[in-house]
């Protein structure tokens, strides 16, 4: 059985502040996958303990973007992807907005 990502869910931040990207993967077992990553544009995001924070907790992927938090820059569209011991992928798309909030 192959794992799948399920679903991404699709986010909208306030300018400023943190936010975190969410894939839920189904059908985790045996073959299990190896490759876990984020991108966005084409280039792999990495955890590097201070803009990013990726996680994989049982069947859920995260990436967290705490950065000196959320700017325009972060705007856009990430891709939660899997890879498979035979290199079949999977990957869910999750669109990342960001508002500029005027008090």
């Amino acid at each position: 059985v192959l794992p799948i990502i399920a679903s991404g869910s699709n986010k909208t931040v306030n300018l400023g502040n943190n936010v975190t990207l969410e894939c839920i993967i189904e059908n985790v077992g045996r073959p299990s996958f190896t490759v876990f990553m984020w991108q966005k544009s084409g280039h792999r995001l990495r955890s590097d303990g201070t803009k990013y924070t990726l996680l994989l907790i049982g069947n859920r992927g995260f990436l967290t973007i705490t950065s000196t938090n959320a700017t325009t820059d972060n705007e856009g569209f990430y891709h939660c992807i899997l890879g498979t011991p035979k290199l079949q992928r999977e990957q869910a798309m999750v669109h990342l907005s960001v508002e500029h909030i005027i008090v």
